[in-house]
């Protein structure tokens, strides 16, 4: 429940603004008219994802060090502050500044969400749990701006003042809420360790090897896919609103709100009731497979249909590719990032990933108008099968990542481990029978980490005696008291 308020009050600040941004320019002053101020409310709704960037990786770093749950309260205080001076506020540069600052700079909840998702319920139910966040988050999309438009100009001084309370009352909720019942994730390896005795030879040290080309797989993914998704929510309106002499539908504002608003409930109901399952039927990277080619072929046909209900089908279905698309590229960036950096590697992801979200609604307009602009009726599909390239892309990716993204770097070990046993026998690995056949368990299992760094330990005895997996460790007492802990936790 704190999560999904938070989410609210996070998608609320950013929707909200839609309905009245343009209005709320002319009426200030900050434009000419209406007709003229789509450059002003276009800074004001870009400028808190421009904050996110420099901040991103920052809010990670926090959030392995001092827990998520702090980082929650502080950002949700921004946006508690933020909504209120936005409110407040009759200066164009001051409003900018409010968002970027307040709401972007500030604001870690995009950062925060995908770490404290996988600490909450872990790998196997991370995908289920993002699905039930981000749908309950499409529902406050599509109310955001209509409680918005209707609370608009209240108070005509200061018009953005009450659609601006109630985004403020939201994340003053979620930082109640997240107090009190998100429970803290701070990763014990931040922790001083103790002090080694002067007689103590070997000194551990927390040490984190990170699968690099993994991580550039993992984040180029992420970039791609906000950039695929941001590009398709300009270039989808404008191809519908086109004059039919271009290839478009010829629509009118109120016939393309009407297909968005269907569109919507749809995918609502697909984000809800069926994504988790069929993530979870088809594992993460088979998710990513079949729903980009889903998606490739959608955008390959889509600019040549004659109907708008036909473009509603259709609409549907891309939206829901991109949903999967989301979902499981956040789950494989915490699969693919080790406990004690997770919230760091999250922050550079949400970096790229905000970059690309940034260039997508520019690159996608540009290229639409541009194609139209040369080639009018033959040049209206040029911008669709841009995004299916970029979805190329996306699967090729998926392709090159190893079979554990599926499981997590963390239960990574176990598995090797395990298929040497299976390959060669417990006796040339080094391991007794013992052991092996709890290892055997554990991989059927997929047991826990915790479990996980015991066996680990086991395999890999410190000292330059041992070259099995290429892991230090100590060769006398320690692997039988390691041994034991195993068995204890295992029967456990």
């Amino acid at each position: 429940v704190a999560v999904c308020i938070g989410n609210a009050a996070h998608f609320y600040t950013i929707c909200s603004l839609f309905s009245y941004g343009g209005i709320m320019c002319s009426d200030l002053g900050w434009a000419d008219s209406n007709d003229t101020a789509g450059f002003a409310a276009g800074l004001l709704g870009s400028a808190n994802v421009l904050g996110r960037v420099p901040s991103s990786f920052l809010w990670g770093k926090f959030v392995d060090r001092y827990g998520a749950r702090r980082a929650l309260v502080l950002s949700f205080l921004s946006i508690t502050i933020g909504n209120i001076a936005f409110g407040l506020s009759t200066n164009l540069n001051l409003s900018i500044g409010i968002r970027l600052v307040l709401l972007g700079v500030c604001n870690g909840w995009v950062t925060i969400f995908n770490p404290l998702i996988y600490n909450l319920v872990g790998p196997e139910r991370q995908v289920e749990v993002i699905s039930q966040v981000l749908g309950y988050g499409a529902v406050v999309q599509m109310l955001g701006p209509a409680i918005g438009g209707f609370t608009y100009g209240v108070y005509p001084q200061v018009p953005a003042l009450v659609p601006s309370a109630v985004g403020a009352g939201l994340s003053l909720l979620a930082v109640v809420l997240s107090w009190r019942w998100v429970p803290e994730t701070q990763q014990q390896g931040y922790e001083k360790f103790p002090a080694v005795k002067a007689d103590s030879e070997n000194t551990e040290k927390p040490a984190v090897t990170l699968p690099i080309v993994t991580l550039f797989l993992v984040v180029a993914l992420r970039s791609l896919v906000g950039l695929l998704n941001f590009g398709w929510f300009d270039v989808f309106p404008l191809w519908c609103i086109a004059s039919r002499d271009v290839g478009g539908l010829d629509m009118s504002q109120a016939d393309l709100g009407t297909l968005l608003s269907l569109s919507s409930v749809c995918t609502l109901v697909f984000t809800l009731r069926a994504m988790s399952r069929i993530c979870k039927f088809l594992g993460l990277r088979k998710s990513q497979v079949v729903f980009s080619f889903l998606l490739i072929g959608v955008l390959s046909v889509l600019p040549f249909v004659p109907t708008w209900w036909m473009g509603a089908v259709l609409h549907v279905l891309a939206v829901c590719s991109q949903n999967v698309q989301i979902s499981v590229s956040m789950a494989m960036t915490n699969n693919a990032t080790p406990e004690l950096r997770r919230g760091e590697i999250n922050g550079i992801a949400v970096t790229c990933e905000s970059i690309g979200k940034g260039l997508g609604p520019v690159g996608g307009a540009n290229l639409f108008a541009w194609s139209v602009a040369q080639d009018g009726h033959g040049g209206r599909h040029v911008a669709f099968w841009a995004l299916g390239g970029l979805d190329v892309l996306c699967l090729m990716c998926v392709f090159l990542m190893p079979s554990w993204i599926e499981r997590g770097i963390d239960n990574r070990e176990i598995e090797t481990a395990a298929v040497k046993i299976d390959a060669v026998g417990p006796q040339t690995v080094g391991v007794t029978e013992e052991e092996a056949e709890i290892l055997v368990q554990m991989k059927a299992d997929q047991a826990g980490v915790t479990v996980g760094c015991h066996i680990a330990r086991v395999l890999h005895p410190e000292g330059p005696a041992s070259d099995h997996l290429g892991v230090p460790g100590d060769a006398g007492g320690e692997r039988a008291d390691t041994t034991a802990a195993v068995t204890h936790q295992h029967a456990l």
